[in-house]
């Protein structure tokens, strides 16, 4: 049998389609006060809070 991938519908080619932006979620546990911090600053810049992480990850934190 020669059977295509639906992505999760009936129909060949239905379903939700695969993202150019390759992301991955993770899980974390934080205190409130860093939850609240990272989300005023995610509306401040009207970003989402995994973009804010992903430039808080990417800052250089090497010393000269």
């Amino acid at each position: 049998m020669n059977k295509t991938e639906n992505r999760g519908g009936f129909r060949p080619g239905s379903g939700r389609k695969p993202s150019k932006n390759k992301r991955v979620q993770m899980v974390v546990t934080i205190a409130p006060e860093t939850r609240d911090f990272l989300k005023a600053k995610a509306k401040e810049q009207h970003r989402t809070i995994g973009r804010i992480l992903d430039d808080f990850a990417r800052v250089d934190t090497t010393e000269d």
